[in-house]
């Protein structure tokens, strides 16, 4: 980490596409005309042309590997906005020291993201260069508070590329700087909306409050500055998810039509009128440490399982959660007491990495939207603690076999001794809840969700009805016939012979026969049973209740036989 005494510089390329050309066989492309007739050839690269960011892309990541290497260690860019850090020169060899060790500790393939190229660390951090970079005193300074880089020493270097800055938008190097619309305080280590933003996002806001009605356009414009807005209060990226399921279920229409949004949404929009303080920052001096707890979670029908360190914590629920129970939800639960005892333990300002078996719990903590809505206040709360103790949560997807909860959950399987019993607990949060309270308060949102639903719910018609497991199957000994379907029938054939013989033929005349198999064809199963196997069958010949009829043979013949199918 470079010294507090750093300071960054921030420049801009004048008309950045226009800069590189555009290869002759290109060229038909671009051809232009006027109202006289007359055609143009661009022989540059167009603003608008879908592949031109990344031909930008190539050369300004060359230029800034080109500047690192020349003395100019710190350069950053967002596609033409470039920002430079440097340092005086009496902490120069400080400086070099710190970026020696970050160098030696990354690693050197490149990976890609989209557009975006970057490298890890041995810890999995990112960066935004290989590490190569390294300060030299390229403006001649003798005392120890003048800074070694300036406009002129990079001019000097850029010069020879054709790489032309725009003089109206340079900002000379400062302890404290706006970059990408936020300002950085260096020595202080914070970040935090300029106010001419802070406003105008405010104002959009109480706006969106006050109308009944808004259209996709203002939602969109809205959601971005949001967004935008949350990389400072980062509480706020669990309060957007509701403006996302409104952009979502109401896409198909016209973007300046009229909609309702969500009732969810004004609570949400509610909590971001937070941006009327303009005295909220964020700390970045830690943001690059990872804090690995070995912090695992779990849950299941018993309860919640934690694994921190050394410690086993286990907490069964209460008789009264509500029913149908929610895997999701206790998996979900299971995260939020795992973060609240890791914060308790002292982790603050870093990344913190929690490992979960439940991949839909992993997804929507990334996503920061989950339809289910009793996950979604759970996921409102570990956003809050995330925002309390500066923390990036890190949710990792790990295999039950590997989860170890979940492991030592199997391991004591089959003992008589309570969880309580062979489990070590670790102190209790000292938060505003306990953990009973926790899920006592857990328990009455979900109750009050689901009474709050006055739909009545639709019916779901099932072919097969539930049954116990014991009755879905039963066995049968093939040895006793080459028919198996026939082997448990041995005392139920006198039965079924007289109903063909007496009862079928009073109410089914052949006449109604396909109405009949219509009835009775979903007994058995259509894939695995053929239409001549099933029942009511009727030999050729007379009607039955015309001419009687010997009831058919059971010998076994195909064509001649009662097809008796196992429910389902």
């Amino acid at each position: 980490m470079l010294p507090p005494s750093a300071q960054a510089a921030v420049r801009d390329v004048d008309a950045a596409y226009r800069t590189i050309p555009l290869h002759p066989s290109q060229w038909p492309g671009t051809v232009l005309h006027d109202e006289q007739s007359n055609f143009y050839i661009d022989y540059c690269l167009g603003f608008g042309l879908s592949p031109a960011a990344g031909a930008w892309g190539l050369v300004a990541d060359a230029s800034a590997d080109i500047m690192r290497r020349n003395g100019v260690a710190v350069v950053l860019k967002w596609v033409d906005d470039f920002i430079f850090i440097t340092v005086p020169l009496g902490d120069l060899h400080l400086a070099n020291q710190s970026l020696r060790q970050r160098r030696f500790n990354t690693l050197p393939q490149a990976h890609h993201r989209g557009g975006a190229a970057y490298f890890l660390t041995q810890e999995g951090e990112e960066q935004a260069d290989d590490g190569f970079g390294s300060f030299r005193n390229l403006t001649g300074a003798t005392l120890p508070h003048q800074l070694v880089t300036s406009f002129n020493a990079i001019d000097n270097i850029t010069k020879p590329l054709g790489l032309p800055w725009k003089a109206s938008k340079d900002r000379d190097f400062a302890t404290t700087q706006q970059y990408t619309g936020f300002v950085f305080d260096i020595p202080a280590r914070t970040v935090h909306l300029p106010d001419t933003k802070r406003q105008r996002y405010l104002e959009n806001v109480c706006a969106w409050m006050r109308r009944p009605r808004s259209t996709l356009a203002q939602a969109d414009t809205l959601l971005g500055q949001l967004q935008h807005a949350a990389f400072v209060h980062s509480a706020g990226r669990k309060r957007l998810a509701y403006l996302r399921q409104f952009q979502a279920v109401n896409s198909h229409h016209h973007r300046e039509a009229s909609l309702h949004p969500p009732r969810q949404l004004h609570s949400d929009l509610l909590w971001h009128t937070a941006l009327s303080g303009p005295d909220r920052r964020r700390c970045f001096a830690a943001d690059t440490t990872t804090r690995d707890l070995q912090l695992y979670t779990d849950a299941s029908e018993w309860g919640v399982g934690v694994f921190i360190g050394n410690d086993i914590y286990s907490l069964p629920f209460s008789h009264n959660i509500p029913t149908p129970f929610s895997i999701l939800w206790a998996e979900a639960l299971a995260f939020e007491i795992g973060l609240r005892i890791a914060i308790d333990r002292g982790a603050a300002d870093c990344a913190l990495p929690v490992h979960c078996n439940n991949a839909a719990v992993v997804a929507s903590s990334q996503s920061d939207y989950m339809r289910h809505q009793s996950v979604m206040l759970i996921l409102q709360r570990i956003r809050i603690l995330e925002a309390q103790a500066n923390i990036d949560v890190c949710p990792t997807y790990v295999r039950s076999e590997h989860n170890l909860p979940t492991l030592h959950h199997v391991g004591n399987r089959g003992t008589n001794h309570l969880p309580h019993l062979y489990t070590s607990h670790p102190p209790l949060p000292t938060t505003s809840h306990t953990m009973s309270s926790l899920i006592d308060d857990h328990i009455r949102a979900a109750l009050d969700i689901l009474q709050s639903r006055t739909r009545p719910a639709r019916p779901q018609p099932r072919l097969h009805p539930p049954q116990s497991p014991r009755l879905r199957w039963l066995p049968f000994q093939r040895e006793l016939t080459t028919l198996p379907l026939l082997a448990p029938l041995d005392r139920t054939l006198p039965h079924v012979r007289y109903l063909l013989q007496s009862v079928v033929p009073t109410f089914l005349p052949p006449s109604a026969y396909w109405h009949g198999s219509r009835q009775t064809a979903p007994s058995c199963h259509p894939s695995t049973t053929p239409s001549e196997y099933r029942a009511p069958w009727w030999p050729p010949g007379p009607s039955p209740r015309s001419t009687p009829t010997p009831p058919p043979s059971f010998s076994g013949t195909r064509g001649q036989l009662l097809s008796i199918c196992p429910s389902s």
